[in-house]
């Protein structure tokens, strides 16, 4: 294509395929209301886009050899409908963004159509999509913003993955039904007042982030007994979320990273079968003031961050429990009280695990034998650490108990703090109180 100047006018003119779209003499450009695409075309993108302001249609000719329609190649543009050609087997990034006159698209029967990319009709005003079979990928942001309200799968859809926030800020309300073995990237529903979504008529699965920050998650939701993993950032953000339950005989295994954070949650009763409780799973959940587990409790790990920013003002580590994350309670400010079921296995606390909490007194099991810095720093209400007889206690790191006005530690028979361990602490001889 190239341009030229002609009475201050700037008119573009396009050799298409051996024909002329475009401005011709001094009137300025022609108006087009309908891109036509030849049929021997394999590829539509972006340098063959007209005026924007004026196309209101694309349509493509019978046969068409078209394989991929490009990125951005028909962005902000008027056109309202659309039908994909059988043969194009990719629709690329934004290739329909912000086309806000766009309300119907279409696919040909037996389409080759195997991924739709990111942000490709983000911002149009289609309600409805049924998804051809063979796509195995729908990318990131891909319908943001659109007043989708239903989307189909086919019966034998290869639908592999779907993009964070793929159908962020629609208007799915209901129930969308996903294909078996579908992996969802984080966040994929954010902001759509969506209530469920089941797998091949299982609402079981591990998926990340597939509530996250959904309007509808309000009051109680009940995790079904087959999912085993809720995934990265699943109900984060849900803030009409107040109650967590679990269908009995759950097989809950790990509640991943993020998975509640910064909901409402009031209260938690963690299953027996969860091993794992990911980093920041509880993070800012600032209404949360009572966790607690089932008999027979398999936790063992409670990683970074955990219940940082909670409202705790009692926890009860389960016995299998073996380490505790940097920072997994701090800024606990309500949390006065914290104890170790008989038989604990803890071994280490790492850094800053209670980090300005609200502790006054604790006694720690025999089983500890690592504190780290920062574990207790900052803990002006802590008056008194002590330890269980038989303590196999072997390090206790730089600054642990570093910042408290006046907590005595009591510390095990023979057994000394690193250097600076107890700055502006005290540290009471080997013995117990009476």
């Amino acid at each position: 294509f190239f341009f030229f100047l002609s009475g201050g006018w700037v008119f573009v003119c396009l050799l298409f395929l051996g024909g002329w779209w475009g401005g011709g003499g001094g009137g300025g450009a022609p108006r087009t209301e309908c891109i036509v695409v030849p049929s021997n075309m394999q590829e539509f993108d972006v340098r063959y886009s007209m005026d924007r302001s004026s196309s209101t249609s694309i349509a493509f000719e019978a046969d068409s050899r078209l394989t991929r329609i490009g990125e951005e190649a028909c962005s902000r543009t008027r056109i309202r409908c659309v039908l994909v050609p059988s043969s194009v087997e990719l629709l690329d990034k934004g290739c329909f963004r912000n086309c806000e006159s766009l309300v119907q698209i279409s696919f040909e029967r037996h389409s080759h159509l195997e991924r739709i990319e990111e942000f490709a009709f983000s911002g149009s005003r289609i309600s409805f999509i049924a998804i051809p079979e063979r796509v195995g990928h729908i990318g990131a942001r891909c319908f943001e913003g659109c007043p989708l309200i239903r989307i189909t799968f086919g019966e034998n859809s290869q639908l592999k993955t779907v993009g964070a926030e793929a159908f962020s800020c629609t208007q799915l309300i209901s129930c969308v039904r996903f294909p078996t073995g579908v992996a969802c990237e984080n966040s994929p529903f954010q902001g759509s007042p969506l209530e469920e979504v089941w797998f091949d008529n299982e609402r079981a699965g591990i998926f990340s982030g597939l509530f996250a920050g959904a309007k509808a998650c309000a009051g109680e939701i009940t995790v079904p007994q087959a999912l085993e993993t809720i995934g990265t950032s699943f109900f984060a953000g849900c803030t009409l979320l107040t109650s967590i339950a679990f269908e009995a005989g759950s097989r809950l295994r790990i509640i991943g990273r993020k998975a509640f954070a910064f909901s409402s949650l009031l209260s938690v009763v963690i299953p027996a079968s969860v091993r794992i409780l990911g980093d920041e799973c509880f993070h800012f959940c600032e209404s949360l003031s009572s966790v607690s587990f089932e008999a027979g409790s398999q936790l063992a790990e409670i990683r970074e961050g955990a219940f940082s920013h909670s409202s705790l003002s009692f926890f009860v580590v389960p016995a299998r429990v073996e380490k505790l994350g940097s920072s997994c309670f701090s800024n606990c400010s309500r949390l006065t009280e914290i104890a170790f079921e008989a038989g604990s296995q803890l071994t280490r606390m790492k850094r800053c695990t209670f980090l300005y909490s609200g502790l006054q007194a604790i006694m720690l099991p025999r089983s500890i034998e690592k504190i780290s810095s920062g574990c207790f720093s900052c803990c002006a209400s802590l008056i008194a650490v002590t330890f269980e007889e038989g303590s196999h206690l072997k390090v206790i790191k730089a600054r642990a108990f570093d910042a408290n006005p006046q907590p005595w530690v009591f510390l095990p028979d023979g057994k000394d703090g690193s250097a600076g361990a107890f700055y502006q602490g005290w540290i009471a001889p080997p013995a117990r109180p009476g």
